[in-house]
């Protein structure tokens, strides 16, 4: 049966429309994406997508190709974002085509690891919406710079271990044990104290050691005769000046309270009835000639008794009379009064605040008792546990309202047992008495980074860092840094605090291997290969093999196709953190490796 050549035409036409083929529907888009794989960077995702609608692609005046990316994992879907290209952006887009590159930057989710990178294209013209071949774009995601030594705030046991940074005093040192000595002198011939004598300045400072109640141990008199006149009553003189001193100094202990001047052994007494040697002395400050000090030093010397001796020597310097300046300074009573230090002891110290920890001192009594910030912050430091010195430096903060210090200190062990709400209140306020304070600015840096407020932590650590280039800002600008996905700075920071000054400064032992680990993966991240195996080797040797440090290692293999490296190190990771075997097979740093026998082999649970 034959048909009119016009029918057979207009047939064709509508079986053409129907399939969607022909030089006036469009045939679509290619579409790539860097990086392939994706990979998060900052807690972020961030791609750029290239659209290429080649020329004669039968895109059509008022058409527009829609390309919605989105995420698929596990069924579910997450849209990301979304690429359009239509006739009106690019008028000669039918006969010379378009390129269009499309910049993604979006927050990463958990949700997506392990995912696929989709684009949902549609070609739209004449209200007419045609869907177009789904495609797969990019695997989702490595997630190698999220692999930061960052530990748990919980596993801190000292300040130390959190990069907390304790403030610190001068050293207490307690003055030396008390030895007073003072004398009172006497008119010629007269035993009884002079009321002048009372006022000196010696006399007054044995007045004060004795009303501030220190422990005294033992006190030594020596009573003095100068040597003129008859021996009998110089003897007489130098015993009644003794008593007359000794007299004063009990009515002195009755009065504050000492007990052992009842006991024989305190006083330690003794007389000389005349001094010759203290006049042998004086005479060596005089002006004589030399025959003349000789012969009065040899008639000293003789066995004679007293009188004679002063009869001879008298004649010679021409009397008494001329030589008083000799003899007036010999009538004395002297003075020695030994005891312990004026300061309590360490081990007094110590007691006291046992004590008060156990109940049985006041915060009244320890008012009473210190005398200075650095007796009280010494007493703490003797204290390990983390709990007596929180008590503590919160008694301190009564004593001394205004230091900030002890807000420091205290803030921090409230920290540590868990308070950060508590602790940071206490920093703030002794950041308010102390400005920019390093250390303390440093410090709500650590209480804001554990509460993972890290944008605000960074503000601080780099206040911190600009005051004083200590090791510990340094170590958590370091971290921080890699969060920021700002790896060149992260290495510039993590080095500091690994160097020698910041050993030195107390940066402690897990912290330093953090920082190594950290240094690694930033310099792995910089594609500094040699720099980052030689970080990661440190950091396993200070951490005790660290499993992060030989999965990183792993990572360093597979990114340089160094099988050997890459299999060694992950076997050890999966020996001490078997979970890293589980994210080992599914890692896309090790795409290229998964189904090779030694892989399987390394990560064989």
């Amino acid at each position: 049966m034959r048909y009119p050549l016009y029918v057979l035409v207009i047939y064709l036409f509508f079986v053409v429309s129907f399939l969607g083929i022909g030089c006036k529907s469009f045939k679509g888009a290619s579409v790539s994406v860097t990086p392939n794989p994706l990979e998060v960077h900052a807690d972020s995702v961030k791609f750029t997508a290239k659209v290429d609608i080649p020329p004669k692609s039968g895109f059509r005046k008022k058409g527009v190709y829609t390309g919605k990316l989105l995420i698929r994992q596990s069924g579910l879907t997450y849209d990301i974002s979304t690429v359009t290209v239509s006739h009106a952006q690019y008028p000669d887009i039918k006969k010379s085509g378009a390129s269009i590159t499309h910049k993604v930057n979006v927050a990463f989710k958990e949700e997506w690891d392990r995912g696929k990178l989709i684009a949902q294209p549609t070609y739209q013209r004449k209200k007419k919406n045609t869907p177009l071949p789904e495609l797969e774009l990019a695997s989702c995601c490595i997630t190698t710079p999220r692999l930061v030594c960052e530990r748990d705030f919980r596993e801190n046991r000292t300040p130390e271990e959190a990069n907390l940074i304790v403030s610190t005093w001068n050293p207490y040192t307690p003055a030396p044990p008390t030895d007073i000595n003072a004398k009172f002198q006497f008119p010629k011939d007269v035993y009884k104290i002079q009321p002048t004598e009372y006022e000196k300045a010696e006399i007054r400072n044995i007045v004060n050691l004795l009303n501030s109640k220190k422990s005294t141990k033992k006190i030594t008199l020596a009573g003095f005769a100068s040597p003129e006149g008859p021996f009998p009553r110089n003897q007489k003189l130098a015993i009644n000046r003794l008593k007359e001193v000794q007299k004063w100094l009990i009515e002195q202990l009755k009065q504050n309270g000492y007990k052992a001047y009842l006991d024989s052994s305190f006083f330690e007494l003794s007389t000389t009835s005349e001094d010759w040697q203290g006049f042998k002395t004086n005479l060596e400050q005089m002006n004589y000639d030399k025959a003349t000090y000789d012969e009065i030093i040899r008639i000293a010397s003789e066995a004679w008794n007293e009188d004679l001796k002063e009869r001879k020597i008298m004649a010679i310097v021409g009397g008494a009379d001329k030589v008083e300046r000799i003899l007036a300074p010999l009538r004395r009573t002297t003075i020695r009064i030994q005891g312990d230090s004026p300061d309590p002891s360490k081990e007094e110290i110590q007691k006291v605040l046992s004590d008060f920890l156990n109940g049985r001192k006041s915060t009244a009594d320890l008012q009473a008792f210190f005398k200075s910030p650095e007796q009280m912050a010494e007493g703490i430091r003797l204290f390990p546990s983390n709990s007596d010195k929180k008590k503590l430096f919160a008694e301190y903060i009564k004593l001394y309202p205004d230091d900030w210090r002890g807000h420091n200190n205290y803030g921090i062990y409230t920290m540590l047992e868990g308070d950060l709400d508590g602790g940071l209140n206490s920093l703030r306020v002794a950041n308010a008495k102390k400005p920019q304070e390093a250390i303390v600015l440093n410090n709500i840096g650590i209480g804001l980074m554990a509460m993972k407020n890290y944008t605000e932590a960074l503000q601080y650590f780099e206040q911190s860092y600009a005051i004083q280039q200590t090791p510990q800002a340094a170590y958590a600008l370091g971290l921080l840094m890699i969060k920021k996905a700002k790896y060149a700075k992260a290495v510039e920071n993590l080095q500091y605090a690994i160097g020698a000054s910041g050993e030195k400064m107390g940066l402690a032992p897990k912290s330093l291997g953090c920082a190594q680990h950290n240094l690694g993966l930033a310099q792995l991240l910089l594609n500094e290969a040699a720099e980052a195996k030689k970080a990661l080797e440190a950091s396993i040797d200070k951490v005790n093999d660290y499993a992060l440090s030989y999965y990183l290692l792993a990572i360093l293999g597979a990114r340089n196709g160094d099988e050997t490296l890459l299999t060694t190190n992950l076997q050890k990771a999966v020996q001490i953190d078997k979970r890293l075997g589980e994210k080992a097979v599914t890692d896309l740093e090790f795409r290229k490796f998964h189904n090779t026998d030694a892989f399987k082999r390394a990560v064989a649970l």
